[in-house]
């Protein structure tokens, strides 16, 4: 694996609202992502793992995006407005959890498809068209030459997450943000577009970053794993190590909030209690104490923090052996 990474993130922070009475939603996380692997990053819904993906493209325009982050050792934030153009799609991509949402309604699939390829590849409309058929093929969408006349409203939400995945690959990124790709889908389907990626990258250098709540299929997929809690990431490292061995209270709570599979051990799911506060009435200190069975008074006073060491397990809490701060 290349020793230097694709997108190296440091002290990424992201505010909205006015700078007299700031919105932190991510709250001065680093991490890095090499090539040809997959991470997942994974918490509770408003743990700000969709805007630090946004930020580190510097797709928040209305946002306040500090830190470091660069693409292939350029800065992201500080590049000039054709040069981060030229990165989106062709180097970094990403794709939504609202496939539907993500095509242009009032057009057909073949014109976003064929617009889509020349504007990233110098081809004739001719040559386009049979590169977009073959991109529906490999997705197994049924008679691609008949269904490039249809609107997206005509596919179902499977098909139009397959389609939107050969749409974005069609532009041959290095890097490909998946924000809960499988979660408006049937678990059939979910395996489906999950095995397409994998297929994908077996025959394209590319590295994923994989958002999502299923830490199912976290744990089935990705090579390493980030827990983020209310903008913080408070526990890292390879999947297997993090799951096995779980260090953050946090990351406990999420594992036993998962119900059993084992027909010979089952164990009843036990529920995170309380709620995930807002980022504007932030704790202070862990950002999980409030709702932690461990804390302690240090915990409420003192923020922990966490390296970044590839391949290494870390955690951002007083209370673990692993704790490095």
């Amino acid at each position: 694996m290349n020793s230097k990474p694709l997108l190296d993130v440091q002290n990424l922070v992201t505010e909205f609202g006015s700078i007299k009475d700031p919105l932190r939603v991510v709250n001065g996380i680093s991490f890095s992502i090499y090539e040809g692997e997959t991470i997942g990053l994974v918490g509770e819904s408003g743990s700000g793992k969709s805007v630090t993906c946004l930020s580190a493209m510097n797709l928040l325009p209305t946002a306040r995006v500090s830190g470091s982050v660069r693409w292939k050792s350029e800065s992201v934030l500080d590049a000039p407005r054709h040069r981060h153009q030229s990165w989106m799609g062709k180097e970094m991509a990403m794709i939504f959890q609202s496939p539907q949402a993500s095509f242009n309604p009032v057009f057909t699939i073949g014109y976003q498809f064929i617009e889509t390829i020349q504007a990233h590849h110098r081809v004739s409309k001719p040559v386009a068209k049979q590169m977009a058929i073959e991109l529906l093929k490999q997705v197994n969408i049924p008679d691609p030459e008949l269904r490039m006349s249809d609107y997206p409203h005509q596919f179902s939400l499977g098909m139009c997450q397959r389609m939107m995945i050969a749409l974005t690959l069609s532009m041959s990124p290095s890097l490909l943000i998946a924000d809960e790709p499988t979660a408006s889908l049937d678990v059939t389907i979910q395996a489906q577009v999950m095995a397409l990626i994998e297929d994908i990258k077996q025959t394209h250098p590319l590295s994923v970053l994989l958002i999502s709540h299923d830490l199912g299929l976290v744990a089935q997929y990705c090579d390493r794993v980030m827990v983020m809690y209310l903008g913080d990431i408070v526990e890292s490292g390879p999947t297997v190590d993090v799951f096995q061995n779980p260090q953050h209270p946090y990351t406990i709570s999420l594992l036993q909030s998962i119900p059993s599979t084992n027909p010979h051990h089952r164990v009843r799911p036990v529920p995170i209690m309380g709620d995930i506060p807002s980022p504007k009435h932030r704790p202070s200190g862990c950002p999980f104490n409030p709702r932690c069975p461990l804390k302690t008074s240090r915990c409420v006073s003192e923020r922990p923090s966490i390296t970044t060491e590839q391949h290494r397990h870390h955690v951002a809490c007083f209370e673990s052996a692993l704790y490095q701060g």
